[in-house]
């Protein structure tokens, strides 16, 4: 589950969907996210690094080489896991905090980057699990 793999990849999808799951059970249906809150160093390197995906899938296009969406999807993999990491340090950070508006903002940063790496796997030929 470590290192540059197939499986940390799968794990880290799989970790946003249990996180996803998390906040419905614990708020239910979010409202819509206020994107201005995603302010913290940890969670502009999430996002940076989705900006980034659709020129390296570009890339990978162009040179049919899928080892450029493999490094891309390991970092924001990467990404995704300092920033998870972050929060489970400091409880202001977490995506289940306790200010639900917050929260709302981090689960759509969540979503996006699930989805990204649901599509990535899927590109790559492999399976993208909600759970591990």
């Amino acid at each position: 589950m470590q290192g540059e793999t197939g499986p940390y990849l799968q794990y880290a999808h799989a970790r946003l969907c249990s996180i996803e799951r998390k906040f419905h059970e614990q708020f239910g249906a979010p409202a819509s996210a206020n994107y201005a809150l995603l302010a913290r160093e940890e969670e502009k390197g999430v996002l940076l690094t989705l900006a980034r995906l659709r020129s390296r899938l570009e890339r990978v296009v162009e040179l049919d080489e899928p080892s450029i969406l493999a490094q891309a999807l390991l970092a924001l993999a990467s990404s995704v896991a300092s920033w998870l990491t972050a929060g489970s340090q400091d409880a202001s950070m977490r995506v289940l905090s306790a200010d639900v508006v917050v929260g709302t903002a981090r689960l759509a940063l969540v979503r996006a980057a699930r989805g990204a790496l649901g599509e990535g796997l899927y590109l790559l030929g492999l399976s993208a699990p909600e759970r591990m």
